[in-house]
């Protein structure tokens, strides 16, 4: 049985399904699989057939995608909450939505720094996904 064929079956019983190959006789596996990842020194069809190329030859890079998509997507999701926090609690504020109940009425100005603060934010983010891939790579 080829490896597309087994591939085939898995995705028919619902699972998802990851296939690692370097293409020299396996190229169709990772073109069908939800996650296909080619190994750099294989051949081009594989290159090309796959989602993520790893760059080494050594399969522990796998593990390292799969903690360092994990840590991006965290990332993304915390950045998503502190935005919407501050925008659905600043622009409000700012706009003196709270002011006949709260006396709470702060400048524009003030939500432009928070906006500022945001995108502070998103850069120390990126520099802890950027952190945690050179902690995996080493």
């Amino acid at each position: 049985m080829g490896k597309a064929k087994v591939t085939s079956s898995f995705q028919k019983d619902g699972s998802v399904v990851a296939m690692v190959g370097d293409g020299i006789n396996d190229s169709p596996a990772p073109a069908i699989a939800v996650v296909g990842m080619a190994i750099g020194a294989g051949t081009d069809i594989a290159i090309e057939a796959a989602d993520y190329v790893l760059m080494r030859n050594n399969l522990e890079d796998v593990i390292t995608a799969i903690d360092l998509s994990r840590t991006t997507f965290s990332r993304i999701r915390w950045n998503y909450v502190f935005a919407m926090a501050c925008n659905v609690i600043g622009i409000p504020v700012a706009a003196g939505v709270f002011y006949p109940w709260v006396r709470i009425k702060l400048p524009p100005w003030c939500l432009y720094g928070s906006v500022f603060c945001q995108c502070y934010m998103f850069f120390f983010a990126s520099k802890d996904i950027q952190k945690a891939q050179t902690n995996k790579c080493t």
